[in-house]
């Protein structure tokens, strides 16, 4: 590989990361693969999704997923990949900050419940 290719390769990552974590330098969130990855499929777009399945297997995307830190997906992305990854939508619970709290609203009102 050229310094030139090595160079656009690095862009790239850079590039990605600066899409999906807008709050830590792109440097800093491409030396956490596992962070870095549940990031693109928290939040990149379709060029973002296939740019991971282009530079990382299959098997570090799934670990990636089923070590995610909570907060970081939506209910409906954790769904998507479950079923992507894995083929069903249930493979692994979502991950949630406070798991012994009971879930609410912003109003106070327990959520699912009318």
């Amino acid at each position: 590989m050229s310094n030139t290719e090595i160079r656009r390769k690095s862009d790239d990552f850079l590039a990605v990361a600066a899409r999906v974590n807008w709050y830590t330098p792109p440097e800093e969130v491409i030396t956490n693969t596992r962070q870095f990855l549940a990031q693109i499929m928290a939040r990149g777009c379709a060029d973002d999704h296939a740019f991971m399945h282009t530079h990382f297997s299959i098997d570090e995307i799934k670990d990636a997923y089923t070590n995610a830190a909570p907060g970081l997906f939506e209910r409906e992305a954790w769904a998507h990949w479950g079923e992507k990854l894995f083929g069903y939508q249930d493979a692994y619970p979502w991950p949630v900050r406070f798991p012994d709290l009971p879930a609410i609203d912003w109003r106070g009102r327990p959520i699912g419940k009318p």
